[in-house]
C-alpha cells in the first residue's frame, strides 16, 4: 500500500478549517470524475481510467509497477460500484467519499483529475491510499 502523507493532512485540514463555501458545480464535476474512474476500473478499461489520473498520479503508477498505467492501475484493486455519499470541493482539491473508498482529486485545466484513490481513513493520521501521485 502506498502512503498519501502530507498531502492529505493539508487537504483534510483545509476542509475542516474551510466549512461552508463549496460550490455546488465544483463538487458535481469531481463526483463524476471520480465515479468514472470506478467504473473504468470495474469494467477493465484501464486506459481510460489512468486518463483521469492526475500526470503526477499516473506517472507513480507506472514506476511503482514497472509497467504502463493502463495495466498496472487494474492490478491496484482500488474502487468499486456505488454512488458517493459525500462530496466537498473547495478551490483546487475535492475529496468523494464512497462507502468503500475515499477519492482525492485536483482541479487541473483539463478537468478534475485523481491525486489520491483507494484511501482509506486513519483517523488522526493522513489517509492511506493504494494510489496516489
Amino acid at each position: 500500500m502506498h502512503r498519501l502523507g502530507g498531502f492529505a493532512s493539508v487537504l483534510v485540514t483545509t476542509f475542516v478549517v474551510a466549512g461552508c463555501g463549496s460550490i455546488a458545480p465544483q463538487e458535481s464535476a469531481a463526483a463524476a470524475a471520480a465515479t468514472h474512474f470506478r467504473s473504468d476500473l470495474q469494467n477493465s478499461n484501464g486506459a481510460a481510467a489512468c486518463a483521469l489520473l492526475s500526470p503526477e498520479t499516473e506517472h507513480e503508477v507506472a514506476q511503482s509497477a514497472g509497467k504502463p498505467c493502463a495495466q498496472a492501475i487494474l492490478d491496484e484493486h482500488v474502487g468499486g460500484s456505488g454512488k458517493p455519499i459525500r462530496v466537498d470541493a473547495y478551490g483546487q482539491s475535492a475529496r468523494v467519499v464512497f462507502a468503500d473508498d475515499t477519492v482525492f482529486l485536483a482541479d487541473f485545466p483539463h478537468g478534475w483529475r485523481l491525486t489520491g484513490a483507494g484511501c482509506t481513513w486513519q483517523g488522526a493520521k493522513p489517509y492511506n491510499c493504494l494510489v496516489k501521485g
